[in-house]
């Protein structure tokens, strides 16, 4: 399973088909559900924002790769690896 952040867009969209007729699995990350209520079908969402990491960690558990598609940057606060401890 690939996670796709930014699918919404012009190009994520076009990488999701890719991904969804080359037989992959497909999960998007979106900030609120009723944004991919019109969207094909075929993948699963996960929602969250950039800026909340146990929304990204949730969003990436089980997925073989992830493609940040989406033109704003990345949020600068940082979060732990997950298992990590903590100093």
């Amino acid at each position: 399973m690939y996670l796709v952040i930014g699918f919404t867009g012009n190009v994520g969209g076009k990488v999701v088909n890719q991904l969804l007729e080359g037989g992959h699995e497909v999960r998007a990350f979106v900030r609120n559900a009723a944004h991919a209520a019109n969207l094909p079908t075929g993948f699963n969402i996960a929602v969250g924002e950039l800026n909340d990491g146990e929304s990204l960690l949730a969003a990436t558990r089980g997925v073989e790769g992830i493609l940040f598609m989406q033109a704003e940057p990345l949020p600068t606060r940082r979060y732990p690896a997950a298992g990590a401890s903590s100093r």
